[in-house]
């Protein structure tokens, strides 16, 4: 662990093991994403509140944290497809990877995003469920990247 100003930076390990010691507790965690998988729903340096599942089963379009199986690595994407206990999941910004993990792998949905103060609402709401069906169609990949100047036009308009 290293702390650069108010910031705690935690090494991979202590996050995962923080990350699910607060969601066994039904307590939530409060992190600062890294890197760009999830633009523009998610950015880099937005604060995302990782709530525990507390018995509600993720569903299409849910963002959720979880354990990425073969690295431990936790990974906070885009669940695109469910096949009974398997969740197809990758980011909303291509090219990303599609892991498929079983839902005991999940560790807890993210519930809030705030940008600059601000709370973001969109990738959240019914929206979701649509948002996952582009993200998993390579065909919709000009409309991706359409939509994601779109928003980031309206949010320049509305100051978000």
């Amino acid at each position: 662990m290293t702390q650069r100003r108010s910031e705690l930076l935690l090494s991979r390990q202590v996050f995962k093991d923080l990350l699910q010691k607060a969601l066994r507790k039904h307590s939530s965690f409060r992190v600062k994403a890294k890197g760009n998988s999830m633009s523009p729903t998610i950015r880099e340096g937005d604060l995302i509140l990782i709530s525990p599942l507390d018995g509600k089963i993720p569903g299409c379009g849910d963002i959720v944290a979880f354990l990425r199986p073969e690295t431990e690595a936790v990974i906070i994407h885009r669940i695109v497809r469910k096949k009974g206990t398997t969740c197809h999941i990758r980011g909303d910004n291509p090219p990303v990877q599609t892991d498929i993990v079983d839902e005991s792998d999940i560790l807890g949905r993210v519930t809030l995003i705030q940008r600059n103060g601000k709370e973001i609402r969109f990738g959240l709401g019914i929206e979701k469920v649509m948002i996952a069906f582009v993200v998993r169609n390579p065909f919709f990949l000009p409309t991706r990247r359409t939509m994601r100047w779109f928003f980031y036009q309206v949010r320049k308009v509305s100051g978000r």
